[in-house]
């Protein structure tokens, strides 16, 4: 199985290597030439990229390094109050994580965050939580480590909780 992650609105799958950068394989392999590569060292920013809402330089992302979490699909109207927790694993300590709570277009909520080291592993939580109205797509999490591309989200690894969660509710 290759790495999924969404692309122009649409969940796709590449057949690269997770360490692929993300400019290779949009140029390449989904024939998206916008994006151009220009000094290699994400200085110039001719490759720069929406990723997640932000503006990145995709020759410095690793495919692999995209993680979706949970989400939930509640409907395009009213106002929806959506929390939930997303935690990861990771093989090493001290990566540091970007997760947002969005809909796809519009920032709930964010936070940046390093996992600690735990018997077995390392491991990071984070809660995230906001009100959005007239949501354009499904709330969600998603997360984003920019130094490994074999870290996890983990959804139910403990024998008492569900690991990752997301819960939409509508309150007006």
């Amino acid at each position: 199985m290759g790495v999924q992650f969404k692309l122009n609105g649409k969940m796709v799958e590449s057949a690269a290597s997770p360490a692929s950068r993300l400019l290779d394989v949009v140029r390449n392999e989904f024939g998206l030439t916008g994006a151009k590569c220009g000094c290699k060292e994400g200085e110039c920013g001719a490759c720069s990229v929406l990723l997640d809402g932000l503006l990145v330089n995709s020759c410095m992302v690793a495919i692999g390094t995209l993680y979706t979490g949970p989400s939930v699909a509640q409907g395009t109207a009213g106002t929806w109050f959506a929390s939930g927790q997303v935690t990861v694993g990771s093989s090493g300590g001290g990566d540091n994580f970007d997760a947002i709570l969005w809909d796809g277009t519009t920032v709930i909520d964010s936070c940046r965050f390093t996992t600690t080291s735990v018997s077995g592993g390392y491991v990071a939580a984070v809660t995230l939580s906001g009100v959005l109205a007239n949501p354009a797509g499904n709330i969600r999490i998603s997360v984003r480590c920019g130094s490994r591309t074999d870290n996890t989200i983990n959804y139910n690894a403990s024998s008492y909780t569900k690991d990752s969660t997301l819960t939409a509710i509508r309150i007006a």
